[in-house]
């Protein structure tokens, strides 16, 4: 099955010491509306006709520093697991239906925006190949 790219938005630093609950609740609404508009602007790939039972997902930050490979890896895939599981493309953002491939890559440069470019590749079983 072809894998599928998402381009988004960087993703809110909602581990960030002293955000309240609220703060990171607001910062996370903010970044699914984003990410709604990219879909309803077509310039994300369409949802599947059946969400994928299996998957496989990386993913790229592009920042203007590094961070430390825990707090990257809940910003690169927390909101866009989420966002998978709500828009249809995976029937579950859970170990059973989706996983991680590795840390997240980190590209660090000043000259692009900031994002998170995230590859879902749906599997038969949990080989690659198949």
């Amino acid at each position: 099955m072809k894998p599928l790219v998402f381009h988004f938005p960087l993703p809110p630093n909602a581990n960030r010491s002293g955000w309240g609950h609220w703060k990171a609740y607001k910062a996370k609404q903010a970044w699914y509306a984003a990410a709604d508009l990219l879909l309803a602007a077509k310039k994300l790939p369409r949802p599947p006709k059946v969400p994928y039972d299996k998957c496989w997902l990386s993913a790229v930050l592009t920042m203007s520093r590094a961070m430390d490979d825990e707090n990257a890896a809940f910003r690169a895939n927390k909101f866009a697991r989420d966002f998978l599981k709500r828009t249809g493309y995976i029937v579950d953002d859970s170990r059973k239906h989706c996983r991680i491939i590795g840390m997240p890559d980190q590209v660090i440069t000043r000259t692009v925006p900031p994002g998170l470019c995230i590859t879902l590749t749906p599997v038969k079983d949990w080989d690659l190949t198949a």
